[in-house]
């Protein structure tokens, strides 16, 4: 009986500690839930994605670093259901212009939404299936004094509207001299923040690169907008945020504002320069890129603070102005012309690594070609292998139809580049191919030479070698892209300084694919 006691009261001992263990675990759950809770609620934790509507329920790769924002119910109201209202009101009475070609910048002012946003409406109405994945905004500093460009650290902005995922464009863009990290310049600033929601409501899903611009030289203006162009696709748009001249009286404003769109809308940069805008750098960054790309501009919308609140005696004046390229211009080929390339290229290398094969676009399938495609021109391809170069190969005058052209250089690069291998069939999944469309090339000077737009041949007795326009990007600096262009000819590093060394440039349309 006693060992039968010893027992039960040893059985009761156990069951107690199970229940006890069994409570602490529970109780430990139910904390790391709350934990959890708190945190997301908190800002630490996101499991969100920017959606474009405000849902967070997709799970992100990694922790964010989310810029708050800072001037929501001062600029903009701070409920979504509020600023939803108010930014389709804006957009429903907007009424712009759609000029011809393909829209590649805006100028829209960034004042509080009662005064300037029906204006900036009339640029952001021309978004609707505009197909804009990528946003670029460059703003002014009105709280920062520094030199140069600064970037934001955050993986995300966020608006009432709900979170912006910024580009990896941030990390390819910071350097020692122009772009640089400066959180506290973001921390305040309003100038891209109040841009983020009309993009929110029009574009959805998009990916942002906020750029607060400080003070610039001449040539860092140019190297900043050197340094930004490449990155404007078809699905990436700038904009300058910009107010126009502020506190004058009505009359004043008017005649002020008025040479200064016009100098804006006939890319006149050095009239620009004599602007009274807020947004000054920004602007002129823009002004330069258009004048290198050949966009044109057209206002769309022009009022000031006067027109909205009556007191016309000190206003600010804003601008919606709309920049375009010409896609019908000679030599510019549509998207749809750019993506037959790109397929005409892979098939090409393809059925050439995989069969020894070559490719007859005219019978294997593809349609026929454009009349564009058909044009005689210089064509490269380059094959790039887990980023790395692979091959590079092509004509660099006119040899043969282009679409035949690219076909054949696309063969040639993943067979007979010199500095390579032929490309082996287990290689096919792991490259990507990438076209540059040539324009003729012409005489230059040393000093015609502009970086990050020309590609440039060096001719010097009987010897020669070409860059193409986007070796810039390694080699920013113009003495250190002509110093390996010369050794790439087999002369001395110095061999640009000759005055017998002659050059050609030339411009390129480069695409590839994503």
């Amino acid at each position: 009986m006693a060992v039968k006691k010893k027992m039960r009261s040893r059985m009761k001992r156990l069951r107690k500690r199970r229940i006890r263990r069994v409570k602490g675990v529970v109780i430990g759950c139910l904390l790391l839930v709350l934990l959890i809770i708190i945190a997301k609620r908190s800002g630490f934790i996101s499991t969100s994605s920017y959606s474009g509507t405000g849902n967070e329920s997709q799970v992100l790769d990694e922790a964010p670093r989310v810029r708050e924002p800072a001037v929501s119910d001062q600029f903009y109201p701070a409920d979504k259901e509020h600023i939803t209202t108010l930014l389709s009101q804006y957009l429903s009475r907007a009424d712009p212009r759609h000029g011809n070609g393909t829209l590649k910048a805006l100028i829209e002012p960034h004042a509080g939404y009662v005064y300037s946003g029906w204006t900036a409406a009339y640029g952001y109405k021309l978004l609707y299936s505009s197909g804009i994945r990528r946003v670029i905004i460059l703003g002014p500093s009105h709280h920062t004094a520094f030199d140069g460009i600064a970037l934001s650290n955050a993986t995300h902005f966020r608006t009432p509207l709900g979170l912006v995922r910024l580009s990896s464009v941030n990390h390819e863009l910071p350097d020692s001299s122009l772009f640089r990290i400066n959180e506290e310049a973001h921390k305040d600033e309003h100038s891209i923040e109040v841009e983020l929601p009309f993009l929110q409501s029009l574009l959805g899903d998009f990916e942002l690169v906020p750029l607060i611009v400080g003070r610039l030289s001449a040539d860092q203006l140019r190297l900043a907008a050197g340094r930004i162009a490449p990155y404007l696709d078809d699905q990436t748009l700038l904009i300058a945020s910009s107010d126009l001249s502020h506190y004058h009286a009505q009359d004043e404003a008017l005649a002020l504002d008025t040479s200064c769109l016009r100098s804006i809308v006939s890319i006149d940069i050095p009239s620009a320069a004599l602007c009274e805008m807020c947004g000054y750098f920004p602007v002129l960054i823009l002004l330069e890129i258009a004048s290198e790309e050949g966009y044109r501009a057209e206002l769309l919308n022009y009022s000031t603070s006067g027109d909205i609140t009556g007191d016309t005696s000190a206003v600010v004046g804003y601008a919606a102005v709309a920049f375009y390229s010409d896609m019908h211009a000679e030599g510019v080929l549509s998207a749809s012309e750019q993506d037959y390339l790109l397929r005409l290229a892979r098939a090409s290398i393809e059925q050439f690594v995989r069969n020894s094969s070559l490719l007859n676009p005219d019978k294997d399938g593809f349609p026929a070609p454009s009349e564009a495609l058909k044009a005689e021109k210089g064509a490269f391809v380059t094959i790039e292998k887990h980023g790395m170069l692979r091959g590079c190969v092509g004509h660099i005058f006119p040899q043969e139809p282009l679409y035949l052209a690219v076909r054949d250089n696309a063969i040639n690069a993943a067979s007979k580049d010199p500095r390579f291998s032929p490309l082996s069939v287990d290689e096919l999944n792991d490259i990507a191919v990438e076209v540059s469309v040539l324009t003729v090339p012409e005489e230059a000077s040393l000093e015609d030479i502009t970086p990050f737009k020309d590609g440039v041949v060096l001719v010097r007795n009987g010897n020669s070698a070409t860059y193409l326009p986007q070796v810039w990007e390694q080699m920013p600096s113009k003495e250190e892209f002509l110093s390996s262009l010369c050794m790439k000819a087999g002369l001395e590093a110095d061999c640009w300084r000759d005055s017998n060394t002659g050059y050609l440039t030339y411009r390129a349309q480069v695409f590839g694919e994503s």
